[in-house]
């Protein structure tokens, strides 16, 4: 895995998370690790109609019908996943951003996005506010459909206006910001910021993992199919990992 950031990197990090609600960790996971995890990744797509917590245009997809296909409890469906959950080059920016009082909200989710489709997700923020962590497993190009964020805009009291979507695709707005990027980039963003997926006008698949942590104090009833089995959480032995799935022991 990556080094730890210094402090000073630690610094930069929450105050752009303050003043423009996104930071992007370049190099946060290294090509020796991404490999076998895009190989394991792209099996469970191909096998996805017989992975339990595979879902097509589920829930994270507010355009229905492009194929976007949803990996839940991600952490789960195979060891190699879990070491997302500590990134040490991402966890001590979350931590530091948070205080030191962060724990997982839900489990992670993978999520892949055909060649050749439209956006699945239009203008929108997640509420919260909680920490995303938006993981790059393939060279991400602006034809690719990368996330865009309206930068600042996690400080907006409004939600994005409805003519920010248009047709059933999100606009481009002034002011927004494609976030294209090389494999192993972790973009982290506030969930309240103004945020969507561009098309993916590629031949290229995109494939991506979600983690979101929350305070421990912050209260959210996630979706069943979100939630840590107890049978995952009792086999977790690293202390670092058992606080982050709020045990307490």
């Amino acid at each position: 895995m990556q080094p730890i950031p210094s402090v000073h990197e630690l610094f930069m990090h929450v105050r752009r998370l303050d003043h423009v609600g996104y930071t992007v960790v370049p190099n946060a996971v290294s090509p020796e690790r991404l490999e076998p995890i895009r190989e394991r990744f792209d099996a469970l797509i191909a096998d996805h109609e017989n992975v339990p917590s595979a879902v097509v245009d589920g829930a994270s997809t507010s355009v229905k019908g492009v194929g976007s296909i949803d990996l839940h409890r991600f952490f789960e469906l195979n060891p190699v996943f879990e070491d997302f959950m500590d990134l040490p080059a991402v966890l001590p920016i979350v931590q530091a951003a948070r205080n030191h009082d962060v724990v997982l909200l839900s489990s992670a989710m993978g999520n892949f996005r055909a060649p050749n489709t439209p956006a699945a997700t239009l203008w929108h923020r997640d509420g919260g506010p909680y920490m995303r962590l938006t993981i790059y497993l393939d060279d991400v190009t602006e034809e690719m459909g990368p996330t865009a964020v309206v930068p600042g805009s996690h400080k907006d009291p409004n939600r994005p206006p409805p003519w920010a979507n248009h047709e059933n695709q999100p606009r481009a707005l002034p002011g927004m910001a494609p976030l294209p990027a090389p494999a192993g980039t972790c973009l982290i963003n506030d969930t309240n910021i103004w945020h969507t997926a561009m098309p993916n006008r590629s031949s290229r698949p995109r494939r991506l993992v979600w983690v979101v942590y929350k305070w421990s104090t912050q209260v959210y009833d996630v979706r069943p199919e979100w939630y840590h089995s107890p049978e995952f959480i009792a086999r977790q032995t690293d202390p670092v990992r058992r606080a982050l799935l709020g045990c307490t022991d």
